[in-house]
């Protein structure tokens, strides 16, 4: 197991935990995110094939939020063209917004 914390908390826009993109094959699985500055996970503008993101903890709760009310907004984006991403088994905590925000035609 492996946690990803404390990545510039009190920016909004401050950084992701995880980012992934132009990929293929890769499994994130039992990984644990928190106070995080921008999005726990973001697959970028480039394709990225055959993802699957299980069993993973995101933890929203901040002293610093978007919308203030200590929910964080941004958690998992999808962004590339035609990602082909499987989400399974995800805990998502005190989350308020994009969770996951799918643009495109990411399936």
């Amino acid at each position: 197991n492996i946690a990803i914390t404390d990545i510039n908390p009190k920016y909004v826009w401050g950084g992701d935990a995880i980012t992934i993109n132009q990929a293929d094959l890769v499994w994130v699985d039992h990984v644990t995110t928190a106070r995080i500055g921008r999005q726990h996970y973001v697959l970028g503008t480039e394709a990225s094939n055959r993802i699957t993101l299980s069993n993973n903890y995101i933890d929203g709760e901040s002293d610093y939020s978007a919308t203030c009310d200590n929910h964080h907004y941004w958690n998992i984006y999808l962004d590339g063209s035609s990602d082909k991403v499987t989400l399974k088994g995800n805990y998502l905590y005190k989350t308020s917004g994009r969770a996951p925000k799918v643009q495109g035609n990411t399936y």
